[in-house]
């Protein structure tokens, strides 16, 4: 499973939200938590972030939620205090981008943090036989490391061993 996120970047003031029944036939609520134009926000980032989005694949496929707000957020604190709420039940953070060279470093910060959560960017790989390349040893491996910004990663190799019978290979317990 892969880590799946949403960078929402706005001023922080919503407006014109015409899809609040959509969102509540969605979430299976009559109602959502806030009043203003943007009240299902707040229930629609917590769904994405509590609730497995996929039922097709194993384990659970949540959606992390960061905001960003840009320039003048919203009218006095309240825009920015949406923004938090939103990024709070989303399971991800509030960032404030002044201008384009904040905004920039916030989104450095953003993919920064994503990439700080252990993960694996390889397949698993059977070893060959060196002298008959049709048929494979019985040895599997698998890496897993936490991407940084070192140039080393720490991480594993694991290597296990596969047997089995008429084709069909398995990793015994």
């Amino acid at each position: 499973c892969q880590s799946n996120n949403i960078v929402l970047l706005s001023d922080g003031e919503p407006n014109n939200n015409t899809e609040n029944g959509l969102i509540h036939t969605m979430l299976g609520k009559n109602s959502c938590y806030g009043s203003s134009n943007g009240g299902c926000g707040i229930d629609l980032a917590e769904f994405l972030n509590k609730e497995d989005q996929s039922d097709t694949l194993d384990g659970d496929q949540n959606i992390t939620t960061y905001t960003i707000g840009f320039g003048d957020v919203g009218s006095g604190v309240s825009g920015a205090e949406f923004l938090k709420d939103v990024a709070e039940a989303g399971g991800g953070d509030f960032f404030e981008a002044g201008d384009s060279d904040d905004l920039v470093e916030v989104f450095k910060g953003i993919v920064a943090d994503i990439l700080d959560k252990n993960t694996t960017f390889v397949a698993p790989a059977v070893t060959i036989n060196s002298y008959n390349r049709l048929s494979h040893l019985d040895q599997l491996y698998f890496a897993l490391f936490q991407p940084s910004s070192e140039p080393m990663w720490p991480g594993n190799l694991k290597r296990f061993k596969l047997s089995g019978e008429d084709g069909t290979e398995v990793i015994p317990d």
